[in-house]
């Protein structure tokens, strides 16, 4: 199957796996599947293949227009221990990945750094 092919049959099953999520409540899987005559063998192969290109979506960097990944940058952001101590409310880091320019304050919490490092992926 080529690759187009493939996309479309995948945005396909993507749609009924939305559907078969929103089946009444009590209601099985299989016997949804049952009543909208859709092989269950297929709908699982495919729910497969949609969790899978979810999965490399989000943890794969994403390609430049001109198709190649963007350049990885690093700097040292470890402060010395003395400076840590300083820090204020007004003491910031700055990331800039791409377009996108996140700004970093010490009372931000890991679980919202975690969210913005996942995002940031997807930036311009």
């Amino acid at each position: 199957m080529d690759e187009i092919t493939h996309e479309v049959r995948l945005e396909n099953w993507k749609k009924i796996a939305i559907e078969c999520g929103k089946r009444p409540e009590g209601m099985s899987a299989r016997r949804w599947l049952s009543e909208n005559n859709i092989p269950e063998k297929k709908y699982y192969y495919w729910l497969r293949q949609i969790r899978r290109a979810a999965y490399n979506e989000a943890n794969l960097p994403t390609q430049t227009q001109g198709g190649a990944l963007p350049a990885v940058r690093f700097a040292d952001v470890t402060p010395s221990p003395a400076a840590a101590d300083d820090c204020t409310a007004h003491d910031s880091a700055v990331m800039r990945i791409g377009c996108a320019s996140i700004e970093i304050t010490p009372q931000i919490s890991d679980t919202m750094l975690i969210r913005i490092m996942k995002a940031a992926r997807h930036a311009c």
